[in-house]
């Protein structure tokens, strides 16, 4: 009889560092706790990247961050246009 629960341990820095390798960003979204800021501190440390954390407004929708804000990468200090 094969146990109900899977004994197999997933690596969750290596998962998203292969997706991140894929595509050109990943959001990381839950509740608060769950590992977000910690995990994509790992995956930075293993590429060898640089990286900055903003917080945005709870009522910033996701396309308002994907489509409307970007980054001003041409200035010295981080602005969003």
């Amino acid at each position: 009889m094969e146990p109900f629960l899977k004994t197999e341990t997933i690596d969750e820095t290596e998962e998203v560092k292969n997706l991140l390798k894929e595509r050109k960003y990943i959001v990381l979204q839950g509740p608060p706790g769950t590992g977000k800021t910690r995990t994509a501190k790992r995956v930075a440390e293993k590429i060898g990247s640089k990286t900055f954390f903003t917080q945005f407004h709870a009522e910033t929708s996701f396309s308002d961050f994907i489509f409307g804000i970007r980054p001003d990468t041409t200035n010295e200090k981080l602005i969003y246009k």
